[in-house]
């Protein structure tokens, strides 16, 4: 997980400051993450991943995508830093998936 956090802090970190807006999407990118590698974890506890539990990941990921553009869209705008953050989570979501 501070590998993933080390990536989102870092593209937030590329013009040399999070603003605000990179504060709330990072604060709620982290708690949702925080839940969903909870889900992984506890699907990996016998050694394998159901189609059930599968599905359940994925649906966790689309949870987490779409509750991070409802959060950047709260001001009816996604500026640069917000895009730029958007598509640092498209490649983690990428890699949490290839932990399936």
């Amino acid at each position: 997980m501070d590998n993933i956090y080390g990536i989102l802090r870092g593209t937030a970190l590329k013009d040399g400051r999070i603003s605000d807006d990179e504060a709330k999407m990072l604060d709620s990118i982290i708690g949702e993450l925080n839940d969903y590698t909870k889900i992984l974890e506890d699907a990996w506890k016998d050694g394998i991943i159901s189609d059930d539990e599968r599905a359940d990941l994925s649906a966790w990921r689309k949870r987490v995508w779409d509750h991070t553009v409802e959060v950047a869209l709260e001001d009816n705008i996604i500026n640069a830093d917000e895009h730029n953050l958007l598509l640092s989570l498209v490649k983690v979501m990428k890699l949490l998936e290839e932990k399936e």
